[in-house]
């Protein structure tokens, strides 16, 4: 999910200057932002909020046997494959219309396996999913950009009058974002609304349901996932079942609807459209996949890009942990399961609102001031999440130590596409599909050891990597400074010889 606030620059198979300079012959429109810009925007936050709101429980409501976060790593570790391979034929072939729309009945079709939750329903409902991650979130970039364009062709808006194409795309990109990221807020709000509002919902027994008499001194940094006995995963799973199935029957009722709006409203781009179309014969798809294989490949074993992986895998996995062992070891054996989404709500407004300063303090200050606050923070959360004891009197604490990772989010996410663009501006497209692929890495690795290991030593992994990132992009700006230094200095002694000539 969290791949969505990626632009379309991310894959080398599209090239936005292309999709931006292109002459195509478009009808004037009035200068009005088109509707179908909110139908996209708002359709594909509809479905965002249902993902996330599920995704965030999955841990807890399929705690059995680690069955949640299992699946979650197949999901990614496909998705990663979809998005070296299989991506750019689709957007190629189908169009960015039908890639949102199968990327939206992918997430539906992962919802619905919850129903019945077990690896014969869960496995292929992940495999399938992943169509979400791979095909969701470019989609709506192109759609997006489309829009942009023809916008600011029907509005006769030129590069000598006071809004430039580039400018007029970030702007619709920015409102586009804007509405995108409330789906952390939407979706784990209803997951609250759901989960507590029915708590009580056809529960037979009381038995083993108190939380009063919960042991906390296993929970938190403690918690050990392989070390859990069956007769304590109460504080997991909700109660009453009815109410779980009636959460994912709204999530599901989300994600169908906006499949269904989008699949009857929402208007192709034309195939003739070069503002859309850059390969149309199959062999030469084929040959642009490999030709942004090799980029890639060429771009990773750089050293500035070696220098800076750890930031985008730093990324992914603070999401990974936040979503699996956070809500799990911090907030469901705390506070409870019904509790996860006021969590994660909270979590999701601070990303928001993080998110925003950062880009502001970055423009003011520049990245390194922004990079040594977002180490120092870090450091103070994962500190505190492996000093916390939870008490009775404490354990609300928990909603603080929720807000810190939200701010995390928003720090490094913007961080990591803002480093990304300064270091590597000569090629943007395969650097953000290489922070792509080192996000979703992140990703994986985090689902996948949050059943295996406890917490604590995650959260020393985390220390670690955190350290790799502080460092590697110290070095890196270390040898860009002496790039500039050097540059300037070629640049005063050819003025100065001209100058004597």
């Amino acid at each position: 999910m969290h791949l969505c606030f990626k632009s379309c620059k991310i894959w080398n198979f599209v090239s936005c200057n292309r999709i931006m300079e292109s002459n195509s012959r478009m009808p004037k429109m009035a200068c009005t932002i088109n509707k179908r810009f909110y139908l996209v925007s708002i359709g594909t936050m509809v479905t965002a909020s249902a993902y996330v709101g599920i995704l965030a429980l999955q841990s807890s409501i399929n705690i059995a046997q680690n069955l949640g976060t299992t699946c979650l790593s197949i999901l990614y570790a496909c998705a990663l494959v979809l998005l070296l391979f299989f991506t750019p034929f689709m957007l190629t072939e189908v169009g960015p219309k039908w890639c949102l729309v199968l990327g939206e009945a992918g997430f539906l079709v992962y919802t619905i396996g919850n129903f019945y939750p077990s690896f014969y329903t869960m496995v292929p409902g992940a495999v399938i999913g992943s169509l979400g991650e791979a095909l969701m979130w470019p989609a709506p970039a192109i759609y997006i950009t489309h829009l942009a364009k023809e916008y600011w062709t029907g509005c006769d808006v030129t590069k000598e009058t006071s809004q430039s194409l580039d400018h007029l795309r970030n702007h619709f990109f920015g409102i586009f974002f804007s509405i995108l990221k409330c789906c952390q807020i939407v979706g784990n709000l209803l997951s609250y609304a759901v989960l507590y509002g029915g708590k009580n919902l056809n529960v037979i027994s009381a038995s083993n349901t108190s939380m009063s008499s919960s042991n906390f001194t296993s929970c938190a940094s403690q918690y050990c996932q392989v070390l859990r006995s069956a007769d304590t995963r109460y504080k997991y799973v909700p109660r009453s079942r009815l109410s779980i199935y009636l959460l994912i029957a709204v999530f599901a009722g989300m994600q169908a609807t906006a499949v269904v709006v989008h699949s009857v409203f929402l208007p192709r781009i034309p195939r003739d459209n070069s503002d859309f179309v850059v390969t149309v014969h199959k062999k030469k798809s084929h040959l642009v996949v490999l030709e942004s294989i090799k980029s890639s490949f060429r771009h990773m074993i750089s050293m500035d890009s070696f220098l800076l992986t750890p930031t985008g895998l730093y990324y992914g996995l603070i999401v990974g942990y936040s979503a699996s062992n956070f809500t799990r070891a911090y907030v469901s054996c705390t506070i409870g399961v019904q509790k996860v989404g006021l969590v994660m709500a909270t979590y999701g407004a601070l990303n928001v609102v993080s998110s925003f300063l950062v880009g502001r303090l970055a423009h003011r200050f520049g990245l390194n001031p922004v990079i040594i606050c977002g180490v120092v923070s870090d450091t103070a959360s994962w500190t505190l999440q492996l000093l916390w004891k939870p008490t009775h009197g404490s354990r609300n604490s928990v909603y603080a130590l929720g807000a810190m990772l939200g701010v995390s989010d928003g720090i490094w996410q913007t961080t990591s596409a803002s480093i990304t663009a300064v270091f590597f501006s000569d090629r943007l497209e395969t650097a953000f599909g290489t922070l792509a692929l080192f996000t979703v890495v992140g990703l994986f690795i985090s689902f996948i050891i949050s059943g295996q290991v406890c917490v604590r030593i995650q959260i020393y992994m985390m220390y670690g990597v955190l350290a790799c990132t502080a460092l590697g992009y110290t070095l890196a700006e270390w040898r860009r400074q002496r790039r500039l230094a050097n540059n300037t200095e070629r640049e005063r002694l050819l003025n100065s010889s001209e100058n004597g000539n």
